[in-house]
């Protein structure tokens, strides 16, 4: 018996399940609750989440967007990029985060060895894009849309003026509310979901079975909410994106200019009533040495602390009990 036999016999859940299934599923059960969260309040529910995704998949197929085609994204913590993610993978294409600290080589050989054609950039990284455009010009770049309003709201399109630099072509730069739509060829169990760096990426069934247990683990439940902290360049995010939507729960997603900010993360993990964080010990440090010279907040709401990519302090745990006594640290290893 092969090992993908093994794990057939044993799987709780049918093999032909896609990231969108576990998604349209979640709409389907808790299709009124927040499923994006910004300091301001819900920015989505699971409902709303369900249909501006597919209206933008369907955009993305008019690109060429479709099962085993990269897609990059350079973006911000923002709703309109959770966004982006999902309608890439609902249109059956790979999602290729790539980090904003990363420099133009960097991303450019990246690009280049997974053979990407498609890049969706953030309005706060117009730079980037510009750099990235001038090295690969056969780039079709694709604005995500700052709007994180359903695409059919009688407010029409995005009301955020889109400043185009002049040396990117203009039949390159498209905002995506202009795009039409296509009809979307939905994902295979065995097409890739998304790629971290040059990696033969993960695959719909793999990361379905992943997500499935790590929720499972965690007892990841609709009542959670998850600060999105980590890179989203990073695995965790992408099982932290999938899963706890999978799952019913909320994103709580902060800019990267206040997640730079320890005491800025700090007040939204003890007032927004997270319940899940996942980063690297040395960012979870950082917030834990700003709430020591913070008072107010509920600090009874935090249940997991994952983390992951460094060494886990020994005082970890100790320190973790002295601001959140009921959370429980895991430390994930040396993650992607």
């Amino acid at each position: 018996m092969t090992l993908d036999e093994a794990v057939a016999l044993t799987r709780p859940i049918p093999a032909d399940l896609t990231i969108p299934d576990l998604l349209d599923a979640a709409a389907w059960a808790h299709g009124t609750a927040p499923a994006l969260r910004t300091p301001a309040g819900i920015a989505m529910t699971h409902r709303h989440l369900a249909e501006a995704t597919r209206v933008r998949a369907a955009q993305l197929a008019s690109t060429g967007v479709g099962p085993g085609v990269p897609v990059a994204v350079l973006v911000d913590h923002e709703p309109a990029s959770v966004q982006a993610i999902i309608a890439i993978v609902r249109a059956g294409g790979c999602c290729v985060p790539l980090d904003p600290h990363w420099p133009v080589d960097r991303c450019v050989e990246l690009l280049t060895a997974l053979q990407v054609r498609h890049l969706v950039i953030g309005t706060r990284f117009w730079q980037q894009g510009t750099a990235i455009r001038l090295r690969m010009p056969n780039v079709n770049t694709v604005m995500a849309t700052p709007a994180s309003r359903h695409p059919r709201s009688r407010q029409g399109r995005s009301s955020l003026p889109l400043e185009r630099p002049h040396s990117l072509h203009a039949n390159h730069l498209r905002s995506w509310d202009t795009l039409p739509r296509s009809a979307v060829v939905a994902p295979s169990p065995s097409d890739l979901a998304y790629a971290v760096g040059a990696t033969e990426g993960i695959r719909h069934q793999n990361l379905v079975d992943l997500l499935n247990w790590l929720n499972l683990r965690n007892e990841v439940t609709h009542r959670d909410s998850l600060l999105q902290a980590a890179p989203l360049s990073l695995d965790l995010s992408m099982h932290d994106i999938f899963g706890v939507l999978a799952a019913g729960g909320s994103i709580l997603l902060l800019p990267d200019s206040d997640l730079a900010e320890p005491r800025q993360v700090a007040e939204a993990l003890v007032t927004r009533a997270v319940t899940l964080w996942t980063s690297t010990p040395t960012a979870f440090t950082a917030v834990l040495a700003a709430l020591a010279t913070q008072s107010g907040g509920d600090r009874g709401w935090l249940r997991r602390v994952s983390l992951s990519g460094e060494a886990v302090p020994l005082d970890a745990v100790e320190a973790l009990r002295r601001e959140f006594p009921n959370a429980e640290l895991v430390a994930l290893g040396n993650a992607a």
